[in-house]
């Protein structure tokens, strides 16, 4: 287990459809029913924001069965949400918390339908969207943007790379001096 390569970074093995712009949706709609779900805690507890964590954990490691939970769990919370909000009684605050619960509400039902298509895409082998660059006076008629002539994606998340251990600890230089004030042995003193 301890030799074992667990690649989080979207390598070889990771479905293309998580590497698009329809993951970083999904994404965006977690975090986005996320940080409601902390906000309506304010008035009474809510669960929302361990749906919202599922699809982001969905997302992050590419699972299609934690996306389809995700897909599934996310827009029957509103149903909750809906009684709760009719049979709860409060004075002060209730228009915040009903303001929070319609947003919370409403990203629950984007982050279900997005990760629902996701899953579709994922599931038949789809590959995110790339338009064709328009040429840069580059090698051929096919743009110079590459293999086929395909532009960089616009997602924001695609570029990231988590830290390697080589990067976290940089081997040392073999001019390190202990002190800085002291010469190399090889430089003479005219």
């Amino acid at each position: 287990m301890l030799g074992a390569s667990l690649t989080l970074n979207g390598g070889p093995s990771v479905p293309l459809a998580f590497q698009g712009p329809r993951a970083s949706y999904v994404a965006l709609a977690a975090i986005t029913t996320l940080a409601l779900a902390t906000l309506t805690s304010i008035w009474h507890a809510d669960v929302s924001g361990a749906i919202a964590v599922v699809g982001l954990f969905a997302i992050y490691l590419a699972s299609p069965e934690l996306l389809l939970i995700y897909a599934i769990f996310s827009p029957s919370s509103v149903i909750v949400d809906i009684i709760r909000l009719s049979v709860y009684h409060m004075g002060r605050g209730r228009g915040w918390l009903i303001f929070f619960t319609v947003c919370e509400m409403a990203a629950k039902l984007a982050g279900g339908v997005l990760a629902w298509s996701l899953h579709r895409s994922a599931g038949q082998g789809e590959v995110p969207y790339q338009p064709v660059s328009t040429g840069h006076g580059g090698s051929g008629g096919a743009g110079g943007a590459g293999a086929g002539g395909y532009a960089h994606s616009s997602d924001p998340f695609a570029a990231y790379q988590p830290p390697q251990a080589e990067a976290l600890h940089p081997p040392l230089s073999s001019t390190y001096q202990p002190f800085p004030s002291s010469q190399p042995a090889s430089v003479a003193h005219a």
